[in-house]
Order: C-alpha cells, then sequence, then structure tokens
C-alpha cells in the first residue's frame, strides 16, 4: 500500500513531549500502513532512542544534524526532501493529536486533494505529562485534569492574549470548515504544530524560509507564500491538537517575534502586511506568531512600530 500522508515532527532536546507526541500517533485509528513519521532531530542530546522504541509500531525515518540551532523551519524542509507521503503533517513535539486526527486529515485530503488543512489548537495547563498518561488517560490529559505543576497567574495562559481567543473564534467561524476558502488571509490560523500541505504545494512553494531565526513566523511566512500563489486553506476543529506546556524564554521569544515581524512584512511588501495580517488600520488585533495577538499599547514596547 502507498504512503498517502508524512507526519514530519522537528524536536530539539524534549525527549519526554516527543514520547507523548509519539505515543498520541500510536492511538491513532487511521491505519498505520497508509502513514509515516518523520523526526527531524537538532538537538544536543538525540532522540534516537525513543524514534527506535516506537520504530515496532509505525515506519519511522530520524534524522539528526549536529549543532544546529533549533530553527523548526529549516528542519521540517530537510525531512520533506525524503517524505514519500502526496501530502506532508507537520506536528510540533510538543503537541498531541486527537485519535482520530489522522483519520479526518484522511476525509478532507480525499475531498479536497489539492487544499491546505489547518487544524486546531488549544493549550494544556502546566501538567506533568508523561506517555503513560497519554496511552491510558489522555481524555483527562487534554481536559486539564490533572495538577498542576508550576503556578501562573489567574487568567491566560502567559504568552497568551486574552483577545486572541476571541478573533480565533471568530476567524474560525467566519472561513467555514466545510469548504475551501481563498482570497482570504488564511496565514492568521495556519499554526505549523497542526498543518497538512499537500507535498507538490509545499515544494512549488520553497517550504519553510531559512531566514526566520529563532522562536516563530516560520509558518505565518509560509503561509502568506501560499496564500499569494492562490492557494486554498480549509479548517477543521475536527483534526485538534493539544499543546504541551513548557517553560519559555519570553524575553528573547519577544526578540526573535520582533525581527521575524519585520522581515516577513518586508519580504510581503506588495501584499501590505503588517505585523503579520493585511493591514487594517480599524483593527487594533495584530497577529504576531503562533497566535499571539500584540495590542498596539505592545508595539511600542516591542519596538515593532
Amino acid at each position: 500500500m502507498s504512503i498517502k500522508f508524512s507526519i514530519i515532527i522537528p524536536t530539539y532536546n524534549r525527549h519526554q513531549n516527543l514520547s507523548c507526541c509519539l505515543m498520541a500517533l500510536a492511538k491513532q485509528t487511521f491505519p498505520t500502513e497508509f502513514w509515516e513519521v518523520i523526526i527531524s532531530d537538532e538537538g544536543t542530546d538525540p532522540a534516537v532512542k525513543i524514534a527506535q522504541k516506537y520504530s515496532t509500531i509505525m515506519n519511522i525515518k530520524y534524522l539528526w544534524r549536529i549543532g544546529k540551532t533549533g530553527n523548526p523551519g529549516p528542519a521540517k524542509n530537510l525531512a520533506s526532501k525524503i517524505a514519500i507521503g502526496e501530502a506532508l503533517i507537520f506536528v510540533d513535539s510538543d503537541v498531541i493529536l486527537n485519535p482520530n486526527a489522522l483519520k479526518a486529515y484522511d476525509k478532507l485530503h480525499s475531498l479536497y486533494p489539492e487544499t491546505i488543512i489547518c487544524g486546531r489548537y488549544d493549550w494544556l495547563m502546566p501538567m506533568n505529562i508523561t506517555e503513560e498518561l497519554v496511552a491510558n488517560q489522555f481524555d483527562k490529559v487534554v481536559s486539564n485534569q490533572f495538577p498542576q505543576v508550576a503556578p501562573i497567574s489567574a487568567g491566560p495562559l502567559p504568552g497568551i492574549d486574552p483577545r486572541w481567543q476571541d478573533e480565533k473564534t471568530k476567524f474560525w467561524k467566519e472561513p467555514s470548515s466545510l469548504s475551501p476558502v481563498t482570497g482570504k488571509p488564511f496565514a492568521l490560523g495556519m499554526f505549523g504544530g497542526n498543518l497538512l500541505i499537500p507535498k507538490k504545494l509545499f515544494l512549488e512553494a520553497g517550504g519553510f524560509d531559512a531566514n526566520i531565526k529563532g522562536h516563530g513566523g516560520e509558518d505565518c511566512c509560509l503561509g502568506w507564500e501560499l496564500f499569494r500563489r492562490g492557494a486554498k486553506a480549509l479548517f477543521s476543529e475536527d483534526v485538534i491538537g493539544w499543546h504541551i506546556w513548557h517553560p519559555r524564554n519570553q524575553a528573547q521569544n519577544e526578540q526573535d517575534v520582533k525581527k521575524n515581524i519585520k522581515y516577513i512584512e518586508n519580504k510581503y511588501r506588495d501584499l501590505h502586511i503588517k505585523y503579520g495580517i493585511i493591514a487594517e488600520p480599524e483593527k487594533n488585533m495584530i497577529y504576531c506568531d503562533k497566535g499571539t495577538f500584540i495590542s498596539s499599547e505592545k508595539r511600542k514596547e516591542l519596538g515593532v512600530d
């Protein structure tokens, strides 16, 4: 049987998260003979033993590049070169997919083989999530029923602007999940941690831009390239991925975002992009990276005006 999907997982020194990610794939209801997994590892501590462990239950290819920076774009591009699936599914190593995710991807890809499929992306609270919990208590994990291991202040998770939650809900409702959309800035909702792109489209667009450095922006940048080329996207809540909480260097992330925003603006100047979206003066919500909005008050602080 031919491989339909190549699941590409970039990783960097996150063994426990990677194990959870692979365990979630092991629970998929879609037959393993139709998909392969390509782990593209740029970590200083290789995860080859984890790959070997799961290679007994799924088709895994493992790539390791020593001394790289952990920049996910080039890691994904490298994996795409050995992918044999007709479509590429990008899953971050800190994301666990719902058990029917691949089946949902297959259904939608069969209906719309030339369309990008953007999966939904939700956050988990700070918990010590293990592959055993993912294997045996998946529903409790994704409903945040385990004790928190790190305190957070009241309100949204650190790094998540509550206004984004409102915008995300509105955005997902407007471009119906029932049919592909074009002529809309679907880069807004295109998260590279749970995403299907037909391989032909991905290669024609040149893959992820290696000029995006550090945290965030490579998926948004590719989204604008695909948008400019007239690609169609479909948004599905049937393909849900949950992001595993982990500590962040917020100061460094903001610096990376600032640089990447400017690069994207300059690259797609013909689209009149401002801070990641097509500029609309009446809007105060500014798309930045992976579902983070920066208000007008925050722009000056980040130095991106």
